[in-house]
């Protein structure tokens, strides 16, 4: 099974948010946020999923990850994962963060490893979405170092 990612176009918003609904997901994307955000598509051309990656400076967070379960297959979310780090690399983010409700396993499996409040910078910390999606108890922030070491 194949998948194309590439951006979010405005002709795609209706799509998405109909998808954000099904997923019970909270987030409402703008029509002027739409840059900030890929989706991704099966081989049929329907769209499957979307994921946001909001810049500040070298610093990313990747934001309102959602795969429809009903028309991919599980190794969808790792192939979609790699797609996003590679484009937040080749979008300059040198620095990638994720926030995920308890652990996940994926992000560890990927490279990922858990940081405290304490150790975000400042500017990923402002973030209105991370400000947000981190009121809940479990929520637990991921970093990812996209510069090689």
């Amino acid at each position: 099974m194949g998948m194309a990612v590439r951006k979010m176009e405005e002709t795609d918003l209706l799509a998405v948010q109909a998808m954000l609904a099904r997923a019970r997901v909270e987030t409402k994307i703008e029509q002027k946020a739409c840059d900030q955000f890929v989706v991704i598509e099966n081989e049929e051309g329907t769209l499957v999923g979307t994921v946001g990656l909001e810049k500040t400076g070298t610093y990313g967070l990747l934001r309102t990850l959602v795969l429809d379960a009903e028309k991919t297959y599980p190794a969808m979310m790792i192939e979609f994962l790699q797609v996003c780090i590679a484009y937040a690399q080749a979008e300059g983010v040198e620095t990638l963060f994720a926030v995920s409700a308890g652990e996940m396993a994926l992000l560890s499996a990927l490279g990922f490893t858990k940081v405290t409040r304490e150790m975000l910078p400042t500017e990923i910390a402002q973030l209105d979405h991370y400000q947000q999606v981190t009121q809940t108890e479990d929520a637990t922030t991921w970093c990812y170092s996209c510069s090689p070491e």
